[in-house]
């Protein structure tokens, strides 16, 4: 089952737009598309423009902006989508709160295939993180709060949970990607991940808060637990309890 995350959408767009603006041959991964959040005020940002000035023999900025604003016409971009052109080059992309939620949805919804995920020989907090994750589902099960896998109408604008979003996605998008996957890369990964969900576990209560943005928060744990599991060393599996 594929699940088209943000980043891949994010490059067929940059990549389409490079290739009708500057006839320039592109395939979306040579796009690089990276977080940004919560160092800059933008989900993702992308350095492409600075690549390119060479070549078109110009600055980074005016094909930035020409970048940025033939996606913005795309309106199926635009509804997902809001990107912007920096003076240096870099371009910042953000989801819309609304996609933001819809790709919530989509990615409890998505069972990861089996992995083969290299061993880092090192221990982590996964099986912290896994067995956290379970009993606050648990909790919330118990107090009806909800379920992981019903309508929210309010995404949680807390930067703990948008960085935990980011993490759960970046593992989505390296899950599926066709490049080799390294233990160093999976071992970042997973440490970003456990990284993200701690201090969200800090920040983000799901008792005490509107139903709706519980049940966002539900379905940002529900999802921290399954990905944390699909991108552990093969043959681990992590328990419900310590």
């Amino acid at each position: 089952m594929h699940f088209n995350t943000p980043i891949q959408q994010i490059q067929i767009a940059i990549a389409t737009a490079i290739i009708q603006l500057f006839k320039t041959d592109l395939v979306p991964n040579q796009v690089l598309v990276n977080i940004a959040y919560p160092k800059y005020a933008a989900d993702y940002t992308c350095a492409i423009a600075l690549g390119l000035a060479s070549s078109l023999s110009t600055s980074p900025f005016p094909i930035a902006k020409a970048i940025a604003q033939y996606c913005s016409q795309d309106q199926d971009f635009a509804n997902k989508f809001m990107i912007t052109a920096l003076g240096k080059g870099w371009l910042h992309i953000s989801m819309t709160a609304s996609y933001r939620l819809e790709t919530i949805v989509n990615l409890d919804h998505w069972i990861p295939e089996p992995q083969n995920i290299p061993y880092s020989g090192d221990l982590d907090d996964g099986a912290y993180v896994y067995a956290r994750c379970h009993g606050l589902l648990r909790l919330a099960a118990q107090a009806r709060l909800g379920s992981p896998h019903l309508c929210s109408h309010q995404f949680d604008d807390e930067p703990a949970a948008i960085a935990l979003l980011l993490q759960n996605l970046a593992i989505a998008d390296y899950l599926q990607s066709p490049s080799i996957q390294t233990w160093r890369m999976t071992r970042k990964l997973r440490r970003s991940l456990i990284t993200a969900f701690l201090d969200f576990y800090c920040q983000c209560r799901i008792f005490g808060v509107s139903a709706d943005l519980a049940q966002t928060r539900i379905y940002l744990i529900s999802i921290t637990q399954k990905l944390i599991q699909a991108i552990a060393p093969s043959h681990t599996i992590y328990k419900p309890y310590l």
